[in-house]
C-alpha cells in the first residue's frame, strides 16, 4: 500500500484535500494532511512535512503531492533528512494537488505502484472538468478515474519502467518500430504535459525528455494502427531490451578485483591555480571515474577541428539540396561502417549509439526544416546544418536529466561529420598522436572515442562529459582508463607533460613525483600481472590428477565476447545465443546478415567447437516483430522452440543461416525449451527441409552437424533416456530448470530464496539426465549459470559432466579447481552430496571441500618455492 502526504500553504486547504481523497479511496489508504507553517498561519513547515512522511511511510512508498511554491522546496528539506533507504522510497509529484491527490488515492487503494499511482495523479493534467462529466459513486469513481484521460482506441498510455528511459538507444528502437508502420504516429509525455511529436522522429522522441516512471501516450491513425500500438506496447513493455542487459565482456583485459591504494595523495595537492601546472608542480585533478584502469605517460592535447559554417545565399537552391542530401547519404555510410566495426569490438549494445547517429540523419523533422531553409530561403547548406543541429543540440542540453543532456554531443558529432564532408576536409587530429601518450581533450564525440587504439592511447581524460556519455560508454567497452568532468583547468595541461590517469578513483595526477609514480607503477604492474596470471591460469585443458578431460566452453552473445572468451581460456562455445541478433531492432535480421554473424563468430572460435542455441525468444525476451500478445505467464508461454515450430518459415531461414556458417567448421545445432519428443523430431524435420533447400540451391553448408537440446524443462529431464535416441546431445540450461523444478521466479523477491542450484532435487534431476544420456552413448554439457559456480563444480565433475560452459570470467577459476581433483575423489564428493537431505548441508559440506583444496594448493606452492 502507498501512503500519501497532502502539502499545502493552508491547514484548511490540505485537510479539504485529504477530506476528498480518503472519501475517493473508502478510507483503505493512509494519507495525512501537511499545510501551513502552524493550524492557522499560511506557509509550509518543513517539520510538519517530515511528520507527515514519517506518519503514513509504507514499505511500498510514499507519494507527496505539494500545492506552488516553497511546498517544493520544504518538502525536499524534509526528505534531506530521512535515511537513504527511505529517501529511495518518497516521490515528489509535480501532479496537480487536487486532481492529483483524488487519482492517486483511488490508485493506490487498488494496490498499485508507487510509479503507477505518481504516474495516474500526473496523467490527471488532460482531464476534461467540465464536459461530459457526470456525478459518480465513490464505487464508480474507483473504477474509473485512473483512466480519466478517455484515451481513443487508437491510444495507448504507458509507464516507461527501463532506468533509462527513452535516452537515445531505447529511443531509436522506438523511432525504428515506429517508422517500420504506415500510420501516421505520434507520442507525448504525460508526466510533462508535453505537445505531441512524431514517433518517427529521433530529434521529437528525444526531446520529450521521458525518463524512467514517467508515462507516455502513444496514438496511431492509419492501416496498420491497432497492429504498431500493440508493437509498442511491448516494446515498452520489455523496457526496450534494457531490464536484463547481458554485461560487456573487455575486449583485451581482465578487470581483476578492485586496486588498493599504495599511498593516498593529500588534500593539499588538489588543483586550486591551473597555471601552476606548467611549472612542474605536482598536482591532482578530482574528476569523474568514467573507465576503470592506470594509465601513466605524457600529455596529448587533442584539439579536434571544429568547422564553422558562414552563411551565404545559393544561386540554385536545388543542386544545393541535392549536394546535402548527397552528404547526408556518405555520412550515413561512414557511421553504418563505423557501426558494424563497432559490433564486432565492443558489442552490438554498445555499437547502437551509431544508430541513433543514423537515425539523426533520418529524422523527419531535421530534413523537413533544411529543405524549408535550402530551397525556399536560399540558405548554403553548411549554415542551414549548423542552425538546425545548435537547435537540437541546445534543447537537449538545457533538460534536467544528465542522461539526455549528454546526447547533445551526439548530436553535435553528426553535424560535424556531415559539415567536413560538404566542405571537404578530413579530420586528421587524431593520426598526430604520438605513440604512446595519454589524450587530453575537452571532450570526445563517440566517432572519436570510437577511433582511438591502445596502442597508441594509453587512456584519457577530458573537461566536458559525465558517466552517463557515450564517450564513457565505449571508453569501457574499449578498455581504456578514462576520467571525465574535470573542468577547464585540464585544458591548461601542455603536451609532453607527465600524467597519471586513476580511472578508478576519478583522479589525474600532473606532473607526478617520483614516490607517487612509483606507487602507481606498482599499482600498474599488479594490475598486469593479475590479467597475466588470470589468461595462464585459464589456458590448457581441464585435466584431473588422474587424467580424466573434460571441456570448459563459454557462453556468449556476440563477437566481442567471442574473442574475451578465448582470452580467458575457452575451449569451444557451449551457448551462442542467438537473440542478440533480433532483440532490439523493429524487423527480422535476414538470411544473409545471420550468416554473416554466426560465420564471424566461427571464425574466431576456428575449429574450436561452436554451440548455436536456435531462437530462444518469446513472453519473456519478446521482439516487436512478433504478435505475441499479453500472457499472464510468459515463463510457462509461446516462447523458444514453441514459437519457432509455429512459425516454419521465419524458423527455417535461421535454420538456413546456421548450416551455411557451418561450412568447414565446428558448428553445432541446438533447440531450447524442449519438452516432448514429437518438438524434437518437428524441429529436425524442419532442419532437413532447410539442408535439402541448400543443397538444391547450390549453396555451401554444412551436411550432417550434430543436433542437441537444452534439458531445461523437468518433462525432458525425467524422459531424458527417450530423448537421447534422437538427440546427439544434451546442454543442461540450470536457470529454467531450477526454476521450474522448485516452481520459483528468481526474480521475485518473495520466493527467490527458492532458487537453490544445490537443492537435493535438483541435483537428482542433473544426475538421470547425465546417466541417460551416457547410457545411450550421448554426452552432456551444461550452459546454466551453476556450470560456473565454484560450489557446484565438484559435484558436477562427480556426476559426470563432460562439458561446463559460463560466463568467460569463471573459466580460470572452474579450471583450476576441475585440475585439483582426481575423478575419483570427485565421484565419492558428488556421492556424499546426494545422500545429505538439505540445500543447506550440500552448501556446508561443498564449502569444507574448497576450503581444503585451496590450503592444499597453498602448500603445493609454498613447497615448490622452497625446493626450487
Amino acid at each position: 500500500m502507498i501512503g500519501i502526504v497532502i502539502v499545502a500553504h493552508s491547514q484548511k486547504l490540505a485537510e479539504g484535500v485529504k477530506e476528498l481523497a480518503e472519501q475517493m479511496s473508502q478510507g483503505r489508504v493512509p494519507i495525512v494532511a501537511a499545510g501551513g507553517l502552524d493550524d492557522t498561519t499560511i506557509g509550509t513547515n518543513m517539520e510538519r512535512i517530515l511528520s507527515a512522511i514519517n506518519a503514513v511511510y509504507q514499505p511500498d512508498g510514499v507519494l507527496v503531492l505539494m500545492d506552488l511554491g516553497s511546498a517544493v522546496m520544504s518538502a525536499e528539506m524534509a526528505i534531506e533528512t530521512l535515511s537513504p533507504e527511505q529517501q529511495a522510497k518518497v516521490l515528489l509529484s509535480p501532479a496537480p494537488l487536487v486532481e492529483g491527490a483524488i487519482a492517486a488515492a483511488v490508485e493506490a487503494a487498488i494496490g498499485n505502484s508507487l510509479a503507477e499511482v505518481n504516474a495516474a495523479a500526473c496523467a490527471v493534467v488532460n482531464m476534461p472538468k467540465v464536459a461530459g462529466v457526470a456525478a459518480l459513486s465513490p464505487e464508480q469513481e474507483i473504477s474509473t478515474v485512473p483512466t480519466a484521460e478517455a484515451p481513443s482506441s487508437n491510444e495507448i498510455t504507458l509507464t516507461l519502467i527501463n532506468k533509462s528511459g527513452l535516452h537515445a538507444r531505447p529511443a531509436a528502437l522506438f523511432v525504428q518500430t515506429a517508422g517500420s508502420f504506415q500510420s501516421t504516429i505520434t507520442v507525448r509525455n504525460l508526466s510533462r504535459n508535453t505537445t505531441p511529436v512524431s514517433a518517427k522522429s529521433m530529434f521529437g522522441v528525444l526531446g520529450l525528455g521521458a525518463q524512467q516512471n514517467h508515462r507516455i501516450a502513444i496514438a496511431a491513425e492509419g492501416p496498420d494502427a491497432a497492429e504498431v500500438l500493440a508493437v509498442l506496447r511491448q516494446l515498452a513493455g520489455d523496457g526496450f531490451g534494457e531490464m536484463e542487459q547481458t554485461p560487456v565482456a573487455p575486449a583485451k583485459e581482465f578487470a581483476g578485483p578492485p586496486l588498493q591504494e599504495t599511498r593516498v595523495i593529500p588534500r593539499s595537492f588538489v588543483e586550486s591555480a591551473p597555471h601552476l601546472v606548467a611549472r612542474g608542480r605536482m598536482r591532482k585533478f578530482q574528476g569523474v571515474a568514467a573507465s576503470a584502469g592506470i594509465a601513466i605517460g605524457p600529455a596529448y592535447l587533442y584539439r579536434p577541428l571544429t568547422l564553422n559554417a558562414p552563411q551565404r545565399k545559393v544561386e540554385d537552391p536545388e543542386a544545393e539540396w541535392v549536394r546535402f542530401t548527397a552528404a547526408v547519404e556518405k555520412a550515413k555510410a561512414q557511421i553504418k561502417a563505423t557501426r558494424d566495426k563497432a559490433v564486432t569490438q565492443v558489442g552490438r549494445a554498445a555499437a547502437e549509439i551509431f544508430t541513433a547517429h543514423l537515425l539523426f540523419l533520418e529524422d523527419p523533422g531535421l530534413l523537413d526544416q533544411m529543405r524549408v531553409q535550402i530551397t525556399k530561403e536560399g540558405l548554403n547548406a553548411e549554415a542551414a546544418l549548423a542552425k538546425a543541429v545548435a537547435g537540437y543540440a541546445d534543447v537537449l542540453r538545457n533538460m534536467d536529466d544528465d542522461l539526455f543532456r549528454q546526447r547533445a554531443a551526439d548530436v553535435e558529432d553528426v553535424g560535424q561529420r556531415v559539415l567536413r564532408i560538404l566542405r571537404g576536409i578530413s579530420d586528421r587530429s587524431l593520426a598526430e598522436l604520438p605513440e604512446p601518450a595519454v589524450l587530453v581533450a575537452r571532450d570526445l564525440a563517440p566517432s572519436d572515442t570510437f577511433r582511438l587504439e591502445k596502442e597508441r592511447v594509453l587512456g584519457f581524460c577530458t573537461a566536458a562529459g559525465g558517466v552517463t556519455s557515450h564517450t564513457a560508454i565505449l571508453a569501457s567497452s574499449l578498455g581504456l582508463p578514462a576520467v571525465v568532468g574535470l573542468g577547464e583547468k585540464a585544458l591548461d595541461i601542455p603536451d609532453g607533460t607527465p600524467l597519471i590517469i586513476d580511472g578508478e578513483a576519478g583522479v589525474v595526477v600532473v606532473n607526478p613525483d617520483e614516490e607517487i609514480l612509483a606507487a602507481y607503477r606498482v599499482r600498474r604492474e599488479s594490475l598486469v600481472a593479475r590479467q597475466v596470471a588470470a589468461r595462464q591460469a585459464g589456458q590448457g585443458p581441464a585435466l584431473t590428477r588422474d587424467g580424466h578431460r573434460v571441456e570448459v566452453a563459454a557462453n556468449v552473445a556476440d563477437v566481442a565476447s567471442t574473442h574475451a572468451a578465448l582470452e580467458y581460456g575457452a575451449e569451444g562455445i557451449g551457448l551462442l545465443r542467438t537473440e542478440f541478433l533480433y532483440l532490439d531492432r523493429p524487423t527480422m535480421p535476414s538470411e544473409e546478415e545471420q550468416v554473416a554473424a554466426y560465420q564471424a563468430i566461427a571464425e574466431v572460435m576456428d575449429q574450436r567447437p561452436v554451440i548455436i542455441r536456435t531462437l530462444d525468444i518469446g513472453g519473456d525476451k519478446p521482439a516487436p516483430y512478433f504478435a505475441i500478445g499479453q500472457e499472464l505467464n510468459p515463463f510457462l508461454g509461446w516462447r523458444a522452440i514453441r514459437l519457432c515450430l509455429g512459425q516454419p518459415d521465419m524458423f527455417k531461414i535461421q535454420l538456413r543461416a546456421i548450416l551455411r556458417s557451418g561450412y568447414k567448421r565446428n558448428v553445432k545445432i541446438m533447440f531450447p525449451m524442449i519438452a516432448t519428443l514429437q518438438e524434437l523430431l518437428q524441429a529436425k524435420a524442419l532442419l532437413r527441409e532447410a539442408r535439402d533447400e541448400l543443397a538444391a540451391e547450390g549453396l555451401p553448408h554444412a551436411e550432417d552437424p550434430e543436433v542437441g537440446i537444452m534439458v531445461e524443462v523437468p518433462a525432458a529431464a525425467i524422459a531424458a533416456d527417450v530423448l537421447a535416441q534422437e538427440a546427439d546431445f544434451f546442454s543442461i540450461g540450470t536457470n529454467d530448470l531450477i526454476q521450474y523444478t522448485l516452481a520459483c521466479d528468481r526474480t521475485n523477491e518473495r520466493v527467490a530464496f527458492l532458487y537453490q542450484p544445490l537443492h537435493p532435487a535438483v541435483l537428482r534431476l542433473i544426475r538421470g539426465v547425465i546417466d541417460a544420456a551416457h547410457v545411450a552413448g550421448r554426452w552432456v554439457g551444461m550452459c546454466g549459470e551453476m556450470a560456473g559456480q565454484e560450489e557446484a563444480v565438484p559435484i558436477l565433475l562427480g556426476l559426470g559432466l563432460d562439458e561446463f560452459s559460463m560466463t568467460s570470467s569463471a573459466i580460470p577459476t572452474v579450471k583450476r579447481i576441475i585440475r585439483s581433483l582426481s575423478l575419483t575423489e570427485a565421484r565419492e564428493i558428488a556421492d556424499r552430496a546426494l545422500r545429505l537431505s538439505t540445500t543447506e548441508e550440500i552448501q556446508v559440506y561443498v564449502k569444507e571441500v574448497l576450503q581444503r583444496l585451496a590450503g592444499e594448493e597453498e602448500k603445493n606452492e609454498e613447497g615448490f618455492g622452497t625446493t626450487g
